[in-house]
């Protein structure tokens, strides 16, 4: 590889832990033209400190404009001075842009379209997440680069082997998306199930105001509102946690400005629903609210219970976006310099 400029990308991590595999979300701004050379989406590639490059994916890229990109971190040390580089220029990388963090992550969708109108990008490459129909949801450019507009008129995306979303130990859940309008009835976000059928859902409550996750069992509906009140419109982190190896559900959650860290034992244990897919979806199973509107930026389904560490780490990267900062730019001596006339030049 021979490109052009580097710099180092600063982790703000001194109030977490230490992590690996870490999968990092950032935007680079070259409006002002502050990465010059810049001029394609994939005319740069990451390098862990070491030197060992780093798995990443292109979410939007703007020339003259913001991009965002992800990078999956091999480990990030509990400090605000741990780094990677970031090479740019007169280059093209041709390292894999597909990967996930780690074996965790089920399925990871940046919410963007892929391929066609109909379908969006799944990082992780397992699945072809596929939308209610062309446009539907309608590709719109949001906080953290191009995403989904369900816009409350039954939308939806689909991932059809949804066997892979039953809860068998741990299932850990992470959405970033943005509540432009006011939810007026009880909407299903996400779900893997139908309503009175085995099965998990979260939901808002009919109020708009809160935020809930329910479990199904034996067609008894179990709802577990562990997210309080407040739930405004604007720019929303939320996750939670499904812990199923005992005798019941252990329900952890996270949220940005409603409840920080909660955690219930359900009733009863989650039943699973194999049969039905897993859905994005601004509920479709009742009368459509015409008047919500929800964005998606991004949804990250994992096989672990993930920490309340990694949690607020990723609302930090997702919803404020300072997890991230740049070193001053370094330029390589260009190949067609001629090191003996720059050693005349700098001694006169």
């Amino acid at each position: 590889m021979s490109f052009l400029h580097h710099r180092k990308i600063y982790f703000a991590n001194a109030n977490y832990e230490a992590f690996s595999d870490f999968p990092v979300l950032f935007k680079v701004d070259n409006s002002a033209g502050a990465f010059p050379d810049l001029n394609a989406y994939n005319n740069l590639s990451f390098h862990a400190a070491n030197g060992a490059r780093i798995p990443w994916g292109c979410k939007e890229f703007n020339a003259g404009g913001v991009s965002v990109y992800k990078i999956n971190v091999p480990s990030i040390a509990k400090s605000d001075t741990d780094y990677c580089y970031m090479y740019y220029g007169g280059d093209t990388s041709t390292e894999d842009k597909a990967g996930t963090c780690d074996s965790a992550v089920m399925v990871e969708t940046p919410m963007v379209d892929y391929g066609d109108t109909s379908h969006v990008e799944d990082w992780t490459g397992a699945f072809t997440p596929t939308k209610k129909g062309a446009g539907e949801p309608a590709s719109a450019s949001g906080s953290m680069g191009l995403c989904q507009d369900f816009d409350g008129s039954n939308d939806y995306i689909d991932i059809a082997d949804a066997g892979a979303f039953d809860v068998d130990t741990e299932l850990t859940v992470e959405l970033y998306f943005k509540h432009e309008t006011p939810i007026n009835y009880i909407q299903n976000i996400l779900s893997h199930g139908v309503i009175n059928a085995d099965g998990w859902y979260l939901f808002t409550t009919s109020t708009g105001d809160a935020i809930g996750v329910r479990l199904n069992q034996s067609g008894a509906t179990q709802a577990q509102y562990i997210f309080g009140g407040g739930f405004a419109t604007g720019n929303y982190y939320l996750a939670f946690t499904l812990d199923n190896s005992g005798a019941k559900t252990v329900i952890s959650a996270f949220a940005n400005s409603i409840t920080k860290i909660n955690e219930v034992t359900s009733t009863v244990k989650v039943a699973n629903n194999a049969a039905r897919n897993f859905r994005i979806a601004i509920d479709d199973s009742h009368t459509a609210d015409t008047s919500a509107n929800i964005l998606g930026y991004l949804l990250r389904i994992s096989t672990a219970k993930r920490s309340a560490n990694w949690l607020k780490a990723q609302d930090k990267i997702l919803r404020t976006q300072d997890y991230v900062t740049f070193g001053e730019q370094v330029d390589r001596i260009r190949s067609y310099v001629n090191p003996v006339t720059v050693l005349i030049k700098d001694y006169k």
